[in-house]
């Protein structure tokens, strides 16, 4: 571009890499032309070359394995991710010229200017001249290629030109996965696999046109300690459990907040030892006795996720009496689902047995369902359903493994409300995307 514009405008060259000079530019007055500031000339009158792209495609893999294994840096740098560039066709364009915006001094307006390539990320095209002559050069094919990176450019340039030369010889890049792009494609699936949950739930239950069903993706950590509805416990009163069938699923739209500092207690006497009384009262029961089993906070828990996971009882099989399964239910989708119920708050960690383990290994579509404030006549139990437990949970092991984070895991909450509680929906929406 510089060349096609250099009879008609001063042109200012360096000498050099211009990131070398931009300190400069302000003082000496020079602006900028930046490659977004041009576009191609007529860019219909174009013809797909699939020899050209092919080889550009290969050329992109070898450029990824090289960067990835030599220089993470630069292969960082690629603005647009590496699979997109993967994507770009090659088309032949004998006439290809730039229609450039200039900035002002003078010389304010668009210029044309022919140029041998040029890449264009919108479209996702490489327009060149002369496929053949062009694209694999590195002041050429390289030059335009590097314009899509942050960092040193003319470095992409010339290794350009190395990895066309394996390409075209026939090397076959290794597959290479950076970190990076790991962690951005597992966001992705989760991101899509929580979208999934809320419509497949969603559709579970409009047949019923009861429940009232709404739905958000949170990140983050809810209340916990003194939530809505719960009461603090007498000792002259039972402890129960909820009625599922005095619920109906509903999403507040509320705010995600952290939770409550925990202050270590604070020892009296600095510390010291207290000087005993001459008389005190025996000790007490102060905790009221628990009116229900382990085996009955499970079943609450798991009807509870039935409710949100299907209205028809008949599509959930509860699995908890088969040993060796790993998982608690299953779906008619054969997806499988692992129950954790807890009578209080939310936990910030879970256990799972060997078994649960091998079964969130080897089976993508499994998940964590975490039903937590179960206990309660007037309890507001909250369902979680958290997808790939073990790509979004930190793990330790302990005797069993250890899954932390529940809080914070990308996962689809569902809040449970009595029936004859009025729905609000106009609360501030904390909705967020699954965990980026």
């Amino acid at each position: 571009m510089v060349d096609g514009l250099a009879d008609r405008l001063p042109l200012w060259k360096p000498g050099g890499e211009l990131d070398q000079f931009r300190s400069l530019m302000k003082p000496l007055q020079v602006e900028a032309i930046r490659s977004s500031d041009a576009e191609v000339v007529e860019p219909e009158n174009t013809q797909d070359d699939p020899d050209a792209t092919e080889l550009f495609r290969a050329t992109v893999q070898q450029l990824q394995e090289d960067f990835g294994r030599n220089e993470p840096e630069l292969a960082q740098g690629l603005d647009i991710g590496w699979d997109v560039l993967s994507e770009f066709r090659v088309r032949e364009h004998p006439d290809l010229t730039l229609g450039v915006q200039v900035p002002s001094g003078g010389f304010g307006g668009v210029l044309r200017c022919g140029v041998p390539v040029r890449v264009d990320p919108g479209r996702r095209i490489v327009f060149v001249k002369d496929p053949q002559h062009d694209l694999p050069r590195a002041d050429r094919g390289g030059r335009a290629v590097a314009t899509l990176f942050n960092g040193d450019r003319r470095r992409v340039a010339q290794a350009w030109r190395a990895a066309w030369d394996l390409a075209e010889g026939g090397r076959t890049a290794a597959p290479l996965e950076l970190a990076q792009q790991r962690d951005r494609r597992q966001q992705e699936e989760i991101r899509a696999e929580l979208e999934a949950i809320q419509a497949r739930t969603g559709e579970n239950h409009r047949p019923a046109g009861k429940a009232g069903l709404r739905d958000r993706t949170p990140s983050g950590e809810r209340p916990s300690g003194g939530g809505v509805g719960t009461k603090k416990a007498n000792a002259s009163e039972p402890r129960v459990l909820v009625n599922p069938d005095a619920l109906k699923i509903v999403d507040p739209k509320g705010r995600v907040v952290g939770s409550p500092i925990r202050r270590d207690p604070q020892p009296r006497n600095g510390g010291g030892l207290v000087e005993p009384r001459g008389w005190s009262q025996p000790p007490q029961n102060r905790v009221p006795v628990r009116d229900y089993s382990d085996l009955d906070r499970e079943n609450v828990g798991f009807e509870l996720a039935r409710m949100v996971l299907s209205s028809d009882r008949e599509d959930i099989v509860d699995l908890r009496t088969q040993r060796g399964v790993g998982a608690d239910a299953m779906d008619k989708m054969e997806q499988f689902y692992e129950l954790k119920v807890s009578a209080g708050d939310e936990p910030t960690s879970i256990t799972l047995t060997n078994a649960e383990l091998q079964r969130a290994r080897s089976t993508p579509d499994f998940f964590l369902v975490v039903v937590s404030r179960v206990e309660g006549a007037d309890a507001r139990p909250i369902v979680r359903i958290i997808p790939r437990p073990l790509d979004q949970l930190e793990q330790s092991v302990r005797g069993t493994m250890v899954l932390s984070g529940v809080r914070e895991a990308g996962s689809v909450v569902y809040d449970l409300a009595p029936w004859d509680e009025p729905m609000t929906g106009d609360c501030e929406d904390d909705s967020a995307a699954a965990s980026d």
